[in-house]
């Protein structure tokens, strides 16, 4: 058993809590003190990272290898045992930078299971205001306005006076009652201009959610490039029912997340004590 400490100012609380479920299903602990085998951090733009104390293993998300590429952050380490990343994608971006990664998901702390839609039929999404380019928020908005069938839930966002009727600013909702909020949707909508393995993708999927996403592939979701592709996907999706298939894909992925997060845990100790860099 190994004791991790998270060092995640560039994770919020659904990344958190979902790398210290993983780590403690993978039979390891999570330590918020000093005394730790190695720490896991997330960073973005302006976030200096500390290299004192235990071996350091950066899990990259998607903006913070953006940053890396316009010089804005720094790399720690090129090694791939001390880079981990959760789509292919993101790890070709990182090893054009420099960085050798290896490609392991942040997945969701809750089992998958399909539930039943309910009424009204609502679509999930997420835009924080200040980011409305890399959210797509217009072309959300033209979603919206041209399907007015359905509710849409904004996520990180308050009420907007611009938005068409059936847009609602959830908010900030904390992750323990997160299960709740996807329960009222149908389906999760991710127009994004980059990303990479979107947790919210992963909790929809997980949820049976129908997942409408601008990256992919993934099993159980459609890939939409642009906003009327996103309209046509939504309704034949949503009237296709619970996302079964999307369930099985994330069974199967989390059950494979749990065995490789045990193995690279294990890794970076090993090639730490040989050949230390960090720390």
């Amino acid at each position: 058993m190994a004791i991790v400490r998270l060092e995640l100012p560039g994770g919020g609380p659904a990344i958190a809590d979902s790398i210290k479920h993983a780590l403690m299903r993978a039979g390891h602990a999570v330590s918020g003190g000093a005394a730790a085998d190695l720490r896991i951090g997330i960073w973005q733009v302006g976030m200096p990272l500390s290299l004192d104390g235990p071996p350091l293993v950066r899990w990259w998300t998607g903006s913070d290898v953006s940053c890396l590429a316009d010089g804005r952050t720094e790399r720690h380490d090129p090694r791939a045992e001390f880079n981990w990343v959760g789509s292919a994608a993101l790890k070709q971006e990182l090893e054009s930078l420099g960085v050798r990664a290896r490609q392991l998901p942040i997945v969701p702390m809750w089992a998958p299971r399909a539930h039943p839609f309910t009424e009204p039929l609502c679509v999930m999404t997420y835009c924080t205001a200040g980011r409305e380019e890399l959210y797509r928020w217009n072309d959300l908005l033209k979603v919206a306005t041209v399907c007015p069938e359905f509710e849409f839930l904004v996520y990180r966002r308050g009420n907007d006076a611009s938005a068409p009727q059936n847009v609602t600013g959830m908010g900030d909702v904390p992750h323990g009652e997160m299960p709740a909020e996807y329960l009222k949707a149908a389906a999760v909508l991710r127009l994004v201009q980059h990303d990479g393995m979107s947790l919210s993708v992963l909790e929809g999927l997980s949820f049976g959610r129908r997942v409408i996403w601008s990256h992919g592939p993934f099993p159980g979701v459609r890939q939409a490039d642009d906003w009327y592709q996103a309209v046509y996907f939504l309704r034949e999706e949503i009237a296709r029912g619970p996302n079964r298939e999307g369930v099985s894909a994330m069974a199967t992925l989390r059950r494979a997340a749990d065995g490789k997060l045990a193995l690279y845990v294990a890794d970076v100790l090993d090639c730490q004590a040989k050949e230390p860099i960090n720390g």
